[in-house]
């Protein structure tokens, strides 16, 4: 059976590092990339089970990013920023998105 695989796309090199380490301690094959170029690279080779995106990353806003990339169905989505406005929810659970997390997120 294979494991969970997770694309980490989050350009705060430390946080995307915690994410990774945290999600290794339970067991995920977790990537991470800092920019949506770095991304669609590894999708062009990858496909993972879950997506954690930045909303805002240096080189693109993650919403609209989505919108460009054709995903299998059941690849989640889990976008982590600072807006968490409810309009920019409803707008990511438009596009796809299966959870918004709000940071500081405790990664517990």
């Amino acid at each position: 059976m294979k494991g969970i695989s997770v694309l980490v796309v989050e350009d705060c090199i430390d946080l995307r590092d915690e994410i990774i380490f945290h999600l290794s301690l339970k067991g995920v094959l977790a990537v991470g990339v800092g920019s949506i170029e770095l991304a669609n690279k590894w999708l062009l080779c990858n496909t993972p089970d879950v997506i954690v995106l930045e909303r805002n990353l240096n080189d693109g806003d993650g919403l609209e990013w989505l919108k460009t990339i054709n995903l299998p169905d059941d690849v989640a989505i889990i976008i982590a920023t600072e807006i968490g406005e409810v309009i920019e929810r409803v707008r990511g659970f438009k596009l796809g998105v299966d959870s918004y997390l709000v940071k500081p997120v405790a990664l517990e």
